[in-house]
């Protein structure tokens, strides 16, 4: 789902990019630079997006090891506990 977020971003930054040419052909260059800046913050946009979403998996990773340490050093105890 994510993916296929991102990739209708990007389709949607290919159009702007093809529009904004078709604009700058018109000779309509304020409006055109100013597209460009916005594109280009979209695009920075979708990659700390993806940044966030990469460190995000990556705590969730984290948290299955740390859980997953738990039960065992939990179930060591509990059988040296056992008479």
């Amino acid at each position: 789902r994510d993916r296929r977020d991102m990739r209708s971003d990007r389709r949607d930054i290919h159009q702007d990019v093809r529009e904004r040419r078709q604009d700058l052909r018109q000779g309509d260059t304020t409006a055109a630079r100013q597209e460009t800046r916005d594109i280009r913050h979209n695009r920075r946009d979708l990659r700390s997006d993806r940044h966030d979403r990469r460190s995000d998996r990556r705590d969730i990773r984290q948290d299955r090891r740390d859980l997953r340490q738990d039960r065992r050093d939990s179930s060591q105890r509990d059988s040296t506990k056992a008479p």
